[in-house]
């Protein structure tokens, strides 16, 4: 598995928008300390890592089906293919995590998004739009938007 970080002088937030956009797993502003690099980069592993009883999990909404896996990062709904930027990924990967939880735009932007923390919340909102497309007609299904705090997840597990 690797990894896309970046390394710069350049500090518009523009510069970091574009970035994340474009697939980036952190970016890091010069000067910055070994140590700090370390502890990024420890966090990326243990969010990227983190133990799964298998590799793939199924989430069920009504009649529609999810699954997630793990290895390849492909997701599938209802058995079609569906592909997803790196900045979606982490976003569905946050949100199955915890599913049936209400988890805040500001909780979504820093632990997917640790260096955008001083950008809007509202490319949230943009993400998930963008992933609701992708599901297709069963997106709202499986997503709740909760107006004035953020989303919840709305796939059950489901035995394989």
């Amino acid at each position: 598995m690797s990894y896309f970080v970046i390394v710069t002088s350049r500090a518009f937030e523009s510069d970091r928008i574009m970035a994340f956009e474009l697939g980036a797993d952190d970016y890091m502003i010069k000067p910055y300390s070994k140590k700090e690099l370390s502890l990024r980069l420890e966090a990326m592993l243990r969010c990227r890592f983190r133990e799964r009883s298998s590799e793939r999990t199924v989430f069920r909404v009504r009649s529609s089906s999810l699954v997630i896996d793990w290895t390849s990062h492909f997701l599938y709904i209802d058995g079609r293919a569906v592909s997803l930027t790196a900045s979606e990924w982490k976003i569905v990967a946050y949100l199955s995590d915890k599913p049936g939880q209400l988890v805040s735009r500001q909780q979504l932007l820093s632990s997917c998004f640790p260096d955008c923390l001083d950008s809007s919340d509202r490319i949230i909102d943009t993400h998930i739009k963008n992933i609701r497309a992708k599901l297709g007609p069963s997106g709202m299904d499986w997503i709740e938007t909760v107006r004035g705090y953020g989303y919840r997840f709305l796939g059950h597990d489901a035995l394989v």
